[in-house]
């Protein structure tokens, strides 16, 4: 292989590599006191909690901006609802000590944001409504049970020993129940990852939106282009938008972006992949 070859080659892996964006890390602590019923159980799972709560809230500031520079529409509940479940949050460090004749417990936790999926997925979400409001709804929920859990904790700490123990029950159920949050959380986002990946591998020129439709279910929402002779219709499956041109699949698409020789968004006009040909 030529020098020169090979070296345009390595120069394009480089840029690709630092193309991708760093992923961004937070932390963020929380002190405890531990009450005379609590065990050091109790305080590691409500200053976990706590310090989660910190930690979400930092790193949604800057989902946040991921969400103006894409100028994508979207609410206060939804932007924090995307950023809680875009957040990957771990226990970074825990630490007893003494407060005069008070034990205490400081978590520290350490959210990450992968901006790069964080793209992939708000793009996707952006493009169904239903999505982002299941997201909404689930975050509520979350926030809601992590309250209660709190609260429960509250009421352990000042409790005599039996009432503490019926307490720490039904603080039991309200975490398995958030836990069945978190996990529907990811689940929501995980079919948006998944339904693009089909997409892009089932996908072939030539098909029918009946042949498509019967490989990846119904389009999450349809747009359609009568402004040419030639009829164009885009269908969205996750990240990634089906163009049929007069009935037949032509290419798939990232993102539709309006082009005045197409006089609409929904065109396999330009570069595809953002459009990837599928011909």
């Amino acid at each position: 292989m030529p020098k020169t070859c090979f070296l345009f080659i390595a120069l394009c892996l480089v840029a690709a590599s630092a193309a991708r964006a760093e992923v961004r890390t937070v932390t963020a602590s929380h002190t405890c006191l531990v009450g005379d019923s609590e065990t050091k159980n109790d305080v590691r799972r409500a200053c976990f909690l706590e310090a989660k709560r910190k930690a979400v809230e930092q790193a949604g500031t800057y989902v946040e901006s991921l969400t103006e520079v894409r100028e994508y529409a979207l609410s206060a509940d939804q932007v924090r609802s995307f950023a809680a479940a875009m957040v990957t949050v771990e226990e970074a460090s825990e630490k007893f000590t003494l407060q005069g004749e008070n034990l205490s417990l400081t978590v520290t936790v350490r959210a990450r944001v992968d901006p790069d999926a964080a793209r992939e997925r708000l793009a996707a979400a952006a493009k169904d409504p239903g999505v982002l409001d299941r997201l909404a709804r689930s975050d509520r929920e979350a926030r809601d049970l992590e309250g209660r859990a709190l609260a429960l904790q509250d009421g352990i700490r000042g409790a005599d020993p039996d009432r503490a123990a019926v307490l720490r029950g039904e603080q039991r159920a309200v975490l398995g129940s958030l836990e069945e949050v978190y996990a529907e959380r990811e689940r929501i986002l995980g079919n948006i990852q998944e339904t693009s990946r089909r997409a892009r591998d089932v996908v072939r020129p030539g098909m029918t939106m009946e042949e498509v439709a019967g490989l990846l279910g119904p389009a999450r929402s349809v747009k359609e282009n009568r402004n040419l002779p030639a009829a164009y219709t885009c269908a969205n499956y996750g990240a990634v938008w089906v163009v049929f041109k007069d009935g037949l699949a032509q290419c798939l698409r990232e993102n539709l972006a309006y082009k005045e020789r197409y006089r609409g968004d929904c065109h396999c006009g330009g570069i595809t992949l953002d459009g990837m040909l599928v011909q």
